[in-house]
């Protein structure tokens, strides 16, 4: 999904790449993460979405380099 994004903005450079990554990463993931966190079985909501929001916001960074590279 995301090199239907990148082609269709024409990212090609590392730069534009990890922006697009950070955007994604905190527009969506993050967003998403939190929303996944604040359900009645989570005993601190807020705890687990601090700890695993980041890594998918790194992951989704490090991913869009990657796309950029090849």
């Amino acid at each position: 999904m995301l090199l239907i994004f990148f082609s269709a903005l024409s990212i090609a450079s590392i730069g534009d790449a990890v922006g697009f990554g950070a955007l994604v990463g905190v527009g969506y993931l993050v967003a998403t993460m939190t929303n996944v966190a604040i359900n009645p079985n989570m005993p601190h909501p807020l705890r687990y979405a601090l700890l695993n929001a980041p890594y998918f916001l790194v992951i989704n960074v490090i991913a869009c380099s990657i796309l950029a590279a090849i």
